[in-house]
């Protein structure tokens, strides 16, 4: 199964292996911009900043959303727990591999 650092690492031109080494990182775009990071100019695009502009407008109207992610393309499954008061409209958004078997 493929972690988010991973599918991250696939994706991007390049990434630090240890991010809290400031010689690594010192000018580089490293945050996702995805992130919503202050400083725009100095995030780095990914294939999470469409994701994320599309879970927002999916999730509007609701109360709670709840989000996992299964990168891995060997995934067929995903288990969601909802809280336990129930209150409000849950909503639930996964984000997998364009791989996985969920996709299809």
């Amino acid at each position: 199964t493929e972690t988010g650092y991973e599918f991250l690492k696939r994706e991007m031109l390049s990434i630090c292996d240890d991010i809290t080494d400031p010689s690594c990182t010192r000018g580089d775009h490293i945050l996702p911009c995805a992130s919503e990071c202050s400083d725009t100019s100095m995030c780095k695009p990914t294939p999470l900043d469409e994701a994320s502009t599309l879970s927002n407008k999916a999730t509007e109207d609701c109360d709670k959303v709840i989000y996992t992610t299964a990168f891995g393309s060997d995934i067929s499954t995903i288990d969601v727990k909802a809280p336990d008061d129930n209150k409000g409209e849950i909503c639930a958004i996964a984000f997998v591999s364009e791989n996985s078997h969920l996709v299809e």
